[in-house]
Parts: C-alpha cells; sequence; structure tokens
C-alpha cells in the first residue's frame, strides 16, 4: 500500500498503513514510510475494530475501502505495516479468503479476489492480532495514546472501535471519542471524516478487570 492507501490496522488497530506519533505515553511502536511507487489505490474509507483481551492483548479487524486512481487495472495491494502483527487472515467482501504473502520490507501483499479497472473500488478486511500495544502504569491501569495520520490523499471516513474485556472499568477518554455499552462491553468509538493528510488523537485509560491482574 503507497502513500495514498496507507491504512492501519491497527490497531489498532491496527490494521493498514497509520503513522503514529506517541502522545505521552507508550503506544504504538513508530511506523515507517512506504518507500515503494504509488500503485494509485486512494483511501476512502477505514474501520478498526479491535477487541481487547482480559491480558491486554488486541485481536483485531481492519476493513479498508480504496478506489482505483489509475488508467490500469490492480490485483495487488501492499499494506505496509512493519508493525501490524500477526496476520490471521484477509477477507473480501464476501467473506472469501484472499491470498496474503509476507513482504520482505515487513507487512503483507494482498492478492485482490479480481482486478480492479481504474476508477474501481476495492474493499476487503484483514484479521490479525498485536501484543504489548497498552501502557501499564503503577496502579495497574492500562493507558493508550496517540495521535494518528491514515494518509489519505482524499477526505476519508474513519472509524475506530475498542472494545474492553468483560468488567474492565473506563477511567478516561478524550473528547473525540464516544463510550456506551453493548453485549456486556464497554465500546469507546472514533467516527469521524478525516480531511486530506489531517490528524486525529485516540487516547483513553481503563483497568482491567480483576482476575486479569
Amino acid at each position: 500500500m503507497t502513500r495514498a492507501t496507507k491504512t492501519t490496522i491497527v490497531a489498532a488497530i491496527v490494521l493498514a498503513v497509520i503513522l503514529i506519533t506517541i502522545v505521552g505515553i507508550k503506544s504504538f511502536p513508530p511506523y515507517r514510510a512506504n518507500p515503494e511507487p504509488a500503485t494509485g489505490l486512494s483511501l476512502i474509507g477505514l474501520k478498526v475494530t479491535a477487541d481487547i483481551q482480559p491480558d491486554s492483548t488486541i485481536l483485531a479487524q481492519c476493513t479498508v475501502d480504496e478506489t482505483n486512481t489509475t488508467s490500469r487495472a490492480i490485483g495487488v495491494d501492499n499494506v505496509n505495516d512493519v508493525n501490524i502483527g500477526d496476520v490471521r487472515r484477509a477477507l473480501d467482501e464476501s467473506g472469501k479468503s484472499l491470498k496474503i504473502s509476507r513482504r520482505p520490507q515487513g507487512g503483507v501483499f494482498v492478492t485482490l479476489a479480481k482486478p480492479i479497472p481504474p476508477g474501481g473500488t476495492i474493499s476487503y478486511t484483514i484479521e490479525f492480532g498485536m501484543k504489548n500495544f497498552f501502557k501499564k502504569n503503577s496502579a495497574g491501569e492500562y493507558e493508550a495514546g496517540m495521535a494518528a495520520n491514515v494518509g489519505n490523499v482524499t477526505e476519508a471516513h474513519v472509524v475506530y472501535v475498542w472494545r474492553l474485556p468483560p468488567g474492565a472499568t473506563l477511567l478516561e477518554i478524550n473528547q473525540e471519542m464516544a463510550a456506551t455499552t453493548s453485549g456486556g462491553h464497554t465500546e469507546l468509538t472514533f467516527d469521524r471524516m478525516i480531511p486530506p493528510n489531517g490528524t486525529f488523537p485516540i487516547k483513553f485509560r481503563y483497568r482491567p478487570p480483576i482476575a486479569a491482574n
């Protein structure tokens, strides 16, 4: 994935290329820029859903929506996130598995279900795991804080959903995020239209379930 299609999985999750700047506390490790030429896939939408486990590890899904802005068909996308973690599988819009292969520089190649013609759109999902995302403070609380730039060259709809483990207590959340309760989980949601190359903060702190301490 190129400068025009940097997306995170991440975490956060993550999960396509996200350039992260740590805000005060440890979060994602630093991400490096893509050294490859542009492929012409332009990010128009990104949704990351991150299920936080009792031990603070993360199981995440990242769905990417892109447009082919070139004059040729494109059949492979690059996820050049060197810190994407344990990539488990990639799925197309119908839930069919897509071929993934490791990039020597880090990240993966995703072979699309069919070539995307000029002006066409593509959507696929990557599932992955992450460790060491959160910082644990002296009180036994977990913290996450970052300013993110998803590398979009046009306006893009960006959604992050963080699900705290059952029994966890939310202690702090920044004003750009909303907290709700669903199915016994506290969900923290960031949902915004991001201008080209725009940055946005994500910060929260929680106390894990007693059994996890």
